[in-house]
């Protein structure tokens, strides 16, 4: 690299911890394709690449003033993309996991196709019964147990919040779910196998 560049590339660096947008495009136009093509390499979807992307630059331009050269921003770039891609393949392993054990729960012990219909209402009937859970955090908390998979760490991790805010939301959400059902005995029973508590 030509020692021009090297300046120019050390100028936009001292303008970005300046909050100035002309440069944050600048290195954005620079580094989009090489990180893209990096997240390509671990995501399947080219959406879900260039969304990793994206929040990377975002999050680029939140910690701005703490870029404190150009080879500080290069770093920092490259290591969030691969953070997130890392993240993206844990939670694609865990959402399987999870799907597979939807299904040897509705192939296990089902006569007939009734009562697979019967059981795939009841999981009906539980996901209206998260949406009416009150509090936006406490529904998310819960499906991110159960949908995703996750464990309270890595919740707390994700929404910035403490483990023990998730235990509570979670055990705050299951009651009120059990006192929904309270006299819908199939569904408390379905609630049981869904194993809230990872």
């Amino acid at each position: 690299m030509k020692q021009e560049e090297i300046n120019i590339h050390e100028d936009w660096a001292a303008d970005l911890r300046n909050s100035d947008e002309a440069a944050f495009d600048k290195i954005y136009a620079h580094f989009y394709q090489r990180l893209f093509a990096m997240a390509r390499r671990f995501v399947s979807d080219p959406a879900d690449a260039e969304d990793m992307v994206a929040e990377s630059f975002i999050r680029l331009w939140k910690e701005r003033e703490h870029q404190k050269d150009w080879s500080a921003i290069s770093i920092f770039l490259h290591v969030n993309v691969k953070h997130r891609c890392f993240d993206w393949l844990r939670h694609q392993r865990q959402r399987t996991k999870h799907q597979d054990r939807l299904v040897q729960l509705l192939e296990s012990n089902a006569d007939d196709l009734e009562t697979n219909l019967v059981r795939l209402e009841l999981f009906r009937l539980i996901n209206e019964a998260i949406d009416r859970l009150p509090g936006e955090k406490m529904k998310e908390i819960l499906l991110m147990t159960y949908r995703d998979g996750l464990k309270p760490s890595e919740i707390a991790q994700q929404l910035h919040i403490s483990v023990q805010t998730v235990k509570n939301q979670r055990v705050k959400a299951v009651k009120l779910l059990r006192e929904a059902f309270a006299h819908q005995p199939p569904l408390l029973a379905l609630l049981a196998l869904l194993e809230w508590t990872s």
